[in-house]
């Protein structure tokens, strides 16, 4: 049941794209009972079958799966199609604007995640700081950091907001 399903070509706009659909089975749903493996549909434009197996996809699949979250993060959490005007200046600020804010989460996030690491250790999962309550909060806080004179307590308090608002860290997930 695992290998090339079909080889196909699908037609899109003038010039069709000839693609592989891969079949793989998935892990087990619950690792304590019976594994229960469904099938997994992947697409590609890879058409070599002998240079490149089907069983080296899944891997590749896990290694992309961060750039798949940070689009999902980029356009769902951010918002970052989401434009405050039409112009071509509007969105190119916006756009700016908001990257410029995920980074800054991003980079105070990351003492605030050593924090809850150690505090976590002792517990039955690793805990993360919740990036989209991050998010959200910079998202009210951003202006104010460029119009305050000092900006110490708004960090701080952004700071154990991040401590505070954590997820578990489900292995296998």
């Amino acid at each position: 049941m695992v290998g090339d399903w079909l080889l196909q070509t699908v037609p899109l706009c003038k010039c069709p794209i000839r693609q592989r659909t891969l079949l793989t089975l998935g892990p087990g749903s619950q690792p304590k009972e019976a594994p229960v493996r469904w099938p997994e549909y992947r697409r590609c434009s890879i058409l070599d079958g002998n240079t490149y197996p089907v069983s080296i996809f899944k891997e590749l699949y896990h290694l992309r799966w961060p750039v798949e979250e940070q689009y999902k993060v980029m356009k769902c959490r951010v918002e970052v199609e989401n434009f405050s005007g039409i112009s071509v200046l509007a969105v190119y600020q916006d756009f700016h604007a908001e990257v410029f804010t995920t980074n800054l989460v991003a980079i105070l996030a990351r003492p605030a995640q050593e924090e809850v690491t150690q505090a976590s250790v002792d517990k039955k999962y690793l805990y993360q700081v919740n990036m989209t309550n991050a998010l959200s909060k910079m998202k009210d806080t951003v202006v104010l950091l460029f119009h305050r004179i000092s900006i110490l307590p708004l960090l701080r308090n952004l700071w154990q907001l991040m401590i505070k608002t954590i997820e578990p860290i489900r292995p296998d997930r």
